[in-house]
């Protein structure tokens, strides 16, 4: 009979220390998941931010080169201009 109590004891104890865990390992997987899913939302967000700093660098590197060429196209006037000019 004590036997058996103690059999019924440890199984009740087993059983509701089982669920104690099922539900908290429960809310730890939502929560990791819940984790997952903004870390994801934030790398979604850091490569749409990546491909818009490299569309604003192309612009800024275009924009650079064009000035370049201007600058060289005024500089070759101006050198031009110089050699025809004498002095007398």
């Amino acid at each position: 009979m004590k036997r058996t109590v103690m059999l019924a004891a440890l199984v009740l104890g087993s059983t509701a220390l089982f669920g104690c865990t099922s539900n908290n390992m429960d809310s730890q997987a939502e929560m990791l998941s819940n984790k997952i899913d903004q870390l994801s939302s934030k790398v979604d967000q850091l490569a749409s931010d990546q491909a818009m700093m490299k569309k604003d660098i192309q612009d800024a590197k275009a924009a650079a080169e064009s000035a370049s060429m201007e600058a060289r196209r005024a500089n070759q006037r101006i050198d031009n201009m110089s050699s025809t000019y004498y002095k007398k």
